[in-house]
């Protein structure tokens, strides 16, 4: 990187306007802490581009203006970010199919229920009718 200006680990930095952006730092230095900032992306010898996080500090020596920058490849953590969400998706799938099988066996049960207790109507009208045949054959049998 001697000799070399830091455009060159930015992608696209002609359409970006980074030359601008470092100067204007240049000319009102501020520090900026790591992740402070939106998405930015870093590109490699090779030209492949992969998101970094950027901090810069500056410091001055001998009235010279001298700036510091941490780079950070967060590639790694983007792609555990994306896992993470694919597991949360995976989850919420999950429950919402467990929610409808709890529903559709809370249905089954409570049509069940219902079914037992007509049922059970049904046998004790049976056995009422049971019982009034038995009194009258019982009455039949006495006058008889």
């Amino acid at each position: 990187m001697l000799g070399q200006a830091v455009e060159v680990l930015v992608p696209d930095a002609t359409g970006r306007h980074h030359e601008q952006l470092r100067e204007s730092f240049n000319h009102h230095p501020q520090m900026r802490s790591m992740g402070a900032h939106r998405v930015l992306r870093g590109q490699r010898h090779d030209g492949s581009v992969f998101p970094v996080e950027v901090s810069l500090s500056y410091f001055y020596l001998d009235e010279e203006l001298y700036v510091v920058a941490y780079i950070l490849d967060t590639s790694l953590k983007q792609a555990a970010e994306q896992e993470l969400i694919a597991q949360h998706q995976q989850v919420a799938r999950l429950n919402a199919e467990l929610e409808q099988k709890v529903a559709d066996r809370t249905h089954a049960l409570l049509t069940t229920m219902e079914q037992l207790e007509q049922r059970q109507a049904e046998l004790a009208q049976a056995l009422a009718a049971e019982r009034e045949l038995g009194e009258l054959k019982s009455r039949f049998v006495s006058m008889a």
